[in-house]
């Protein structure tokens, strides 16, 4: 129907998806499919023209706009910060800062977790100690929330589980981002063909067939039973309604 722009851009988002959330994907798949959006959100800024871009930069919402670049940015940086310049997209998010500033909330006075300049630095100093307790191995403490050993289960991954933290037996793909500047990956177990399963299982809700049971009816019975649940307080105490609006009224 012509809206070729609207196809292009639909594919880009699902890919971009694809890229950071999807298991046994190639890893110069998940590279290429990052640095397509990457090219298309460059290509809508306009630099140096005036007026600069305000709330919106084509039609999107500018910090919308920054979120992709940077989400892009700072994965594709990650390759070359990690020891084996490889890693887990999907282990990316923002709940390690989130569990760090919100213990800022107690040592602030009012709750909020808006400090005053001078309560920064023992705040930070406080909450650092603190979360260094918390994540050590070593400590002596041990608490376990779940009568289960492990919630999640484990990978089994055979003879290759160690393959990919060896720099010298991982294949290198070398990522060019400019003339003077490359990115080195290598691909994660994450990225691997037996990774991806086989049957994904996704939610999905189906309504019963034409002439059978309506899930979750109840039977003929429960319409008789005495259900004193849905009877109101001040009318077990043999208050009217008439009565109650005349005392709160007061």
């Amino acid at each position: 129907m012509g809206f070729h722009h609207e196809a292009e851009w639909c594919r880009l988002i699902r890919q971009w998806y694809n890229a950071i959330d999807d298991a046994g994907v190639p890893v110069d798949n998940r590279i290429e499919w990052l640095l397509d959006m990457r090219e298309k959100l460059l290509g809508l800024l306009k630099v140096g023209h005036f007026p600069p871009p305000g709330a919106f930069v084509c039609d999107m919402p500018i910090a919308q706009f920054e979120g992709f670049l940077t989400n892009i940015d700072r994965r594709l940086q990650l390759y070359c910060m990690v020891r084996n310049e490889t890693y887990n997209q999907r282990a990316i998010s923002s709940l390690d800062s989130e569990t760090f500033f919100s213990g800022f909330q107690d040592y602030d006075p009012k709750g909020t977790g808006i400090l005053r300049p001078d309560d920064v630095t023992v705040a930070l100093g406080a909450a650092s100690l603190l979360y260094r307790h918390k994540l050590d191995g070593d400590r002596s403490f041990i608490m376990r929330t779940s009568k289960k050993p492990r919630v999640y289960p484990l990978q089994q991954i055979g003879n290759q589980e160690n393959t990919y933290l060896d720099n010298d037996t991982v294949d290198a793909s070398p990522v060019l981002l400019n003339e003077s500047s490359f990115i080195r990956i290598h691909s994660h177990q994450f990225d691997k063909e037996e990774r991806k399963s086989k049957n994904p299982k996704r939610k999905s809700g189906t309504i019963s067939a034409f002439g059978l049971p309506s899930k979750g009816a109840e039977g003929v019975r429960s319409h008789h039973k005495n259900n004193e649940e849905k009877i109101l307080p001040h009318r077990r105490f043999g208050f009217t309604d008439e009565e109650v609006d005349i005392k709160m009224s007061k």
